[in-house]
C-alpha cells in the first residue's frame, strides 16, 4: 500500500483548482471531491495489482485520474472489463459507507448532500462513452467482441465525438436544480453551463438552471485580435 501511495502525483491543473477552492472557502468540497477521485482510482489499482500489473504512476486531475502501467493495450477482454468497472464498484462502496455514516449521525446532512451531489455527477460523467473516460473503455471492450481491435478503436472515437456533440450542442430537459427538501443554497460552485470556442448553435430547451454560484449560462465563441485599423476599416 505504501508503494502505491508513493506513486500518486497531483497534476498542476489539480493544484490550481485546489488552490482556488481553498481561497474561496470550499476546502470541504475539495476534500470530498478528492476522496471520490482517489477511491475510484484505488478501485482500478486494486484489480490491477490482483492481475499483477506493474503500476508506474497514478496522476490525479481535477475531476479524475489516469493510471500509467506497463500493460499492453490489447489485453483479454474480461481482464480489461474488470479493470474498467472496478473504479465504479469502489465508488459505489464508498457511497454506501457515507450513507452508513450519515444514517448513524456521524456526518452532517450538509456534508452528506455535498458528497451525494459530487458522487452522482462524477459517476454519470465518468460512465459516458467519451475518450478517455471509463465509459469509452467499457464501450471499446464491448466493440472488441464484434470487431477487430483497430476498427473498435475507430468506432470508439466516432461515438465519443458524437456524444460530445449531442451533449454540448443540444441540451433538452437539462435540469440543474436544488433537491426537494434540502437546505442547500447552491447547486454548483461555478457556472452551470460554460462553453469556449463554440461554433454553430447551442440549443437549450425545456431546462431548469438554478442556484449557481456564478452564471447559469456562460456562452463564449471566438475572440478575434484586431491586427490593424485604418479610417473605418478594421
Amino acid at each position: 500500500m505504501k508503494n502505491i501511495l508513493n506513486k500518486i502525483e497531483f497534476h498542476y491543473s489539480y493544484l490550481l483548482i485546489a488552490l482556488s477552492f481553498i481561497l474561496t472557502g470550499y476546502f470541504k468540497v475539495l476534500l470530498i471531491l478528492t476522496s471520490i477521485i482517489l477511491f475510484h482510482e484505488f478501485g482500478h489499482t486494486s484489480i490491477m495489482l490482483l492481475f499483477k500489473n506493474k503500476i508506474e504512476k497514478i496522476i490525479i486531475y481535477p475531476f479524475g485520474g489516469i493510471i500509467k502501467t506497463n500493460t499492453l493495450e490489447n489485453e483479454k477482454l474480461t481482464k480489461s472489463f474488470l479493470i474498467s468497472i472496478f473504479g465504479f464498484i469502489f465508488q459505489i462502496l464508498y457511497y454506501l459507507l457515507i450513507i452508513f455514516l450519515y444514517k448513524n449521525n456521524m456526518i452532517k446532512e450538509s456534508t452528506f448532500d455535498i458528497y451525494k451531489m459530487y458522487n452522482i455527477n462524477m459517476f454519470i460523467f465518468n460512465i459516458l462513452p467519451i475518450i478517455p473516460l471509463d465509459g469509452s473503455k467499457i464501450l471499446n471492450i464491448f466493440l472488441n467482441k464484434f470487431f477487430c481491435y483497430k476498427k473498435s478503436c475507430y468506432l470508439s472515437v466516432y461515438i465519443s465525438l458524437i456524444t460530445l456533440i449531442i451533449i454540448l450542442l443540444n441540451l433538452n430537459r437539462f435540469n440543474y436544480m436544488r433537491e426537494i427538501g434540502t437546505n442547500r443554497l447552491l447547486t454548483c460552485t461555478a457556472d452551470i453551463v460554460h462553453t469556449c470556442a463554440l461554433e454553430g448553435d447551442l440549443v437549450i430547451t425545456n431546462s431548469i438552471l438554478e442556484g449557481s454560484h456564478d452564471d447559469a449560462l456562460n456562452i463564449k465563441s471566438f475572440y478575434t485580435k484586431i491586427s490593424s485599423f485604418r479610417q473605418n476599416v478594421i
